[in-house]
């Protein structure tokens, strides 16, 4: 090696009027051999291989020393020889923990730990301290290294890595003895609880855990929230995506892998959260408790129900007994009563015959005249009339009094019979009269409470309408009627005292309902008719009808002449009578008919058809054709 050294020149204020001194000559160029060494020569080689200026270079070093400095309360751990053999391209398979040294802490290694670990495997493996130790194409470990920083450095990506870190066991214990339920079931709860969103995670506790904390463990397990993710093992296009349709079939598939490892990972809390609940003895404790207070509970109910019912019980015995008692009372008064009547029916039917026996005894009270058949049987009719709802003492008093006419007069004996027989009619005749006068009172008072203003043809046709609406059957029907008829029967500009007037009872709207269904005049029908077309011209005003109304024939259709000339069949001895109006009840009857037999039933008879509805309405077939054209024709008209 060749150095070229150059002698400082002199300096700016080199003053030559100055004297100097001569030390020494110099002396002749000689060649020497030159071993380069010490930090320099190191200083001098890493800033000509990395192309540093020398500030740049001290910068770096002194970095370099802070790490370590820093990285000196960082405890090491032995490095595997397999973790020289990693390759980085395949940096998702290595374990970043394990690569940084801090295998032993894991997901509980802080920021601050990572970093210092990261920087003291920097400072060890950095390609620079490989180049000098003569080694220097083994740069893999150190972008391992690199990436283990990328990958645990990023709150994101690191969450992503310890939701597949290899080390993680995902065992979930079966049923077990109640004895080893803690040392089996606990360490697993813990090894999961590092995936919860909510913190502190309650412990599994021990056989002296309190009952609510329990419950509130297997609560928090059962409503689990996990952030454990599976994005890590997303499948990735090593090569790049060709286009985008390949990005988003990767995208779909990681998507759903995702899912599938998710739900399955929420199944497997779900097993263990309930392989533990069945294991723990607490749990058990804790339903035999239930099932004893439960049973305790019944018994006490039943225990209450039973003396609740013996109770009742022996009040409905003292009841039925004082009951039994109180009929037998009863009974006993209702004998006695009954002996007394039937003993008074004796006495009186004992002296009713010695009344006609007297009558017998003295000719019928005719005196020395032979009585004819009639007579006698007007005496005897006479004196059973008196003798009719006469009390015991009565009839003693009317037969003695009676005995002692005879035994005076016999004359007056008969005026005797005579003037209580017609005070008897008369009685009757008065009591008639006086219940023909109430009879009277009452109707002319029903008469004065109906006399109301006369039924309008609205008022009827909204009778017709309720009538339909509320059909038979119906819950307090005509009580509905006459109160839908009260409220809709009215002109829109009714006053009060109109309307006050114009109020329908109950009793009103049956009569004039009957009325309806036994008149048989077709103008009352056609009034009708016109009143229910006057309420739907109300109801859709401003409608101009251009076409005249069309008029209804009931006669045949053959039957109306063609011009002016008379046809056979118009004469007035081969017309026919106009069919009666159709009743309500008629109506619902052809309607219910009508579905019951349909035409489609009856397309190679249709005769058939008519004859079996005409015979379930009770009308002509003539008639049941005429009302059904009449119907179709109404509906088109509505449509129109």
């Amino acid at each position: 090696m060749v150095l070229s050294i150059t002698l400082p020149s002199v300096p700016d204020d080199w003053d030559n009027d100055k004297s100097y001194i001569v030390s020494e000559k110099l002396s002749g160029i000689e060649e020497l051999n030159v071993q380069p060494v010490g930090e320099s020569l190191f200083g001098y080689i890493r800033r000509k291989k990395h192309k540093r200026t020398y500030s740049e270079d001290q910068q770096i070093e002194s970095v370099l020393k802070e790490v370590v400095e820093e990285t000196d309360d960082v405890e090491s751990e032995e490095e595997p020889e397999m973790l020289f053999t990693l390759d980085p391209k395949d940096w998702k398979e290595q374990d970043h923990y394990l690569v940084l040294g801090i295998s032993n802490l894991r997901y509980k290694a802080t920021e601050e730990q990572i970093k210092k670990a990261y920087r003291k495997k920097v400072l060890k493996h950095h390609p620079d301290k490989k180049a000098s130790a003569g080694n220097t194409n083994d740069d893999n470990f150190f972008k391992c290294i690199q990436k283990a920083w990328e990958v645990l450095s990023d709150p994101i990506r690191r969450r992503q890595f310890d939701s597949v870190d290899p080390t993680f066991d995902e065992y979930v214990p079966d049923r077990c003895d109640p004895e080893d339920f803690y040392e089996e079931f606990g360490p697993v709860f813990e090894s999961n609880a590092r995936f919860s969103t909510v913190t502190p995670v309650p412990s599994l506790g021990d056989e002296n855990t309190p009952r609510k904390e329990v419950e509130e463990f297997y609560r928090f397990w059962y409503n689990f929230d996990s952030w454990r993710s599976f994005e890590y093992k997303d499948e990735e296009e090593k090569e790049g995506f060709e286009n985008r349709y390949d990005k988003r079939y990767y995208d779909k598939k990681n998507k759903a892998a995702r899912a599938k490892l998710k739900k399955e990972d929420n199944q497997r809390i779900t097993k263990l959260v309930d392989n533990a609940s069945r294991s723990d003895p607490r749990i058990k404790k804790f339903k035999k408790d239930d099932r004893l207070a439960k049973e305790a509970k019944k018994k006490e109910k039943e225990e209450a129900k039973r003396l609740a019912e013996e109770e009742e019980r022996k009040k409905e015995e003292a009841k039925r007994l004082a009951e039994e008692k109180e009929k037998e009372k009863e009974r006993e008064l209702l004998n006695k009563e009954k002996k007394k009547r039937d003993q008074q029916k004796k006495l009186i039917k004992k002296e009713k015959k010695n009344i006609r026996n007297l009558l017998k005894e003295n000719n019928y009270v005719m005196g020395d005249k032979e009585p004819s058949i009639d007579e006698i049987d007007s005496q005897i009719t006479k004196v059973e009339r008196v003798m009719d709802g006469m009390s015991l003492e009565d009839l003693t008093n009317f037969s003695k009094q009676f005995e002692e006419k005879i035994n005076s007069n016999v004359n007056e004996a008969s005026d005797y019979i005579d003037k209580l027989y017609n005070a008897e009619v008369e009685k009757e005749k008065e009591k008639q009269r006086e219940m023909a006068e109430k009879e009277l009172k009452i109707k002319q008072e029903n008469k004065k409470k109906s006399k109301k203003l006369p039924w309008s043809a609205k008022e009827t046709a909204t009778l017709i309408n309720a009538i339909k609406l509320y059909p038979g059957g119906a819950t307090n029907r005509w009580e509905k009627i006459a109160a839908y008829v009260n409220d809709h029967g009215g002109e829109e500009d009714e006053s009060e005292s109109t309307k006050k007037k114009r109020m329908r009872r109950p009793e009103d709207v049956i009569r004039m309902a009957r009325e309806i269904q036994k008149s048989a005049s077709m103008e009352n029908t056609e009034e009708i008719n016109r009143a229910k077309l006057q309420s739907v011209q109300n109801k859709v005003a401003n409608i101009e009808i251009k076409d005249a109304p069309t008029q209804r024939y009931d006669s045949p259709i053959s039957s109306i002449p063609s011009s002016g000339k008379s046809s056979p069949s118009n004469t007035p001895g081969t017309a026919r009578a106009p069919p009666l109006p159709w009743t309500a009840e008629q109506q619902k009857l052809l309607e219910g008919a009508l579905r019951q037999y349909p035409a489609s039933k009856y397309k190679a008879n249709p005769a058939e058809r008519w004859e079996l509805i005409a015979k379930a309405v009770g009308r002509s077939k003539r008639d049941v054709k005429l009302r059904v054209k009449e119907l179709a024709e109404m509906v088109k008209r509505k449509k129109k």
